[in-house]
């Protein structure tokens, strides 16, 4: 694994609780800061992660992130009372997540959800698969999000040409003629 790689690891296991507390990527000092640190990244990443929390329990909140992130690079900050828990905060997980954590629940979603991937900068996708060949197809991230489970359905069966029958059981998919 070379160097970048592992800060480019490095900068993702970090990057949702950072968006989350206000640090904006789209500004080229912040991206130009990670990207030419060439040692102890993640200290640095922990150390605003876990002072974010510290704030929170004081009841505060951080004025300026990304001047925060700025300091903590250049004063070589190191965290402290870090937790690896604190990555878990419902907060930090995307829209991606959320959803497919709730999905989870629903039978029939579930079973047609092949992988969601999400693109930082422009949504994502949710790929889906197609009950009678295989084959995945994907559906926007966007739309996904904005329609209820039943519309998923519909939408489903509409894209992927078939219908689906609920059995006690089973699911059963039903090529729809054209």
């Amino acid at each position: 694994m070379t160097v970048l790689s592992e800060q480019a690891n490095i900068f993702r296991k970090y990057k949702k609780a950072l968006v989350y507390i206000g640090v904006d990527f789209s500004r080229p000092e912040i991206v130009a800061l990670i990207e030419d640190c060439d040692r102890d990244l993640e200290p640095k990443l922990q150390a605003v992660v876990a002072y974010w929390y510290w704030l929170r329990k004081q009841n505060r909140q951080i004025i300026d992130p990304n001047q925060l992130i700025v300091e903590a690079f250049f004063e070589q900050w190191q965290p402290i009372g870090w937790q690896d828990e604190f990555l878990e905060n419902k907060n930090f997980k995307t829209a991606g997540e959320k959803w497919w954590l709730e999905a989870k629940q629903v039978d029939v979603i579930k079973d047609i959800v092949v992988d969601i991937q999400e693109d930082f900068w422009s949504g994502g996708k949710v790929y889906f698969r197609h009950p009678l060949d295989g084959s995945s197809f994907p559906l926007s991230l966007d739309r996904v999000l904005d329609l209820d489970w039943q519309e998923l359905i519909s939408t489903y069966e509409r894209a992927a040409k078939v219908k689906i029958e609920f059995t006690p059981s089973r699911l059963i998919f039903q090529r729809q003629a054209n």
